[in-house]
């Protein structure tokens, strides 16, 4: 499947335009974005992912492995001859990995929300001012009600209200 176009967050979409025909929008998203991960690639060669993600936490581990480092170690082929001296891994990371990682689990994650969309923070501006709005209305208009409140109630003391008072 070929991309036309690139995957933008300006896409906008209702939920009721995305679940038509059988959420066709949703497998087509995922389409497009599984293809564009395999476009973009590791810059690896023909070295998966997951082998690449092995070697790296074997060495972490203190595991070697020859035949990873044989385009290092015999350049010209196996029939070469052998190296004179026996490849050893010297840990000289690891412990400074684990520092870090308990640096950071001693950290405390703080909880950060973001909206992506432009409109968010539009809704957010205008909640926000209709607050104040109200604030302000209700600031200036709490006296002028209070005073008709009681010209009213010294009105009708000692008589009965109508229906339309009421």
């Amino acid at each position: 499947m070929k991309i036309e176009q690139p995957l933008s967050y300006t896409e906008r979409l209702t939920f009721a335009q995305k679940n038509k025909n059988g959420q066709q929008w949703y497998r087509e998203y995922a389409d497009r974005l599984d293809s564009q991960h395999y476009q973009i690639g590791y810059g690896y060669g023909d070295i998966s992912e997951f082998k690449r993600m092995k070697v790296n936490y074997d060495l972490f581990n203190d595991k070697i492995d020859l035949a990873d480092f044989s385009y290092v170690c015999q350049p010209f082929g196996a029939n070469v001859g052998e190296l004179p001296a026996r490849m050893v891994n010297r840990d000289i990371v690891s412990s400074k990995i684990k520092a870090m990682i308990g640096m950071e689990m001693k950290r405390p994650f703080s909880w950060t929300v973001l909206a992506t969309n432009p409109e968010a923070t539009t809704r957010k501006e205008q909640k926000e001012s209709e607050l104040y709005r109200e604030f302000t209305v209700n600031f200036i208009t709490q006296p002028i009600r209070q005073q008709i409140e009681q010209k009213m109630a010294q009105e009708l003391q000692g008589r009965e209200l109508t229906p339309e008072e009421q």
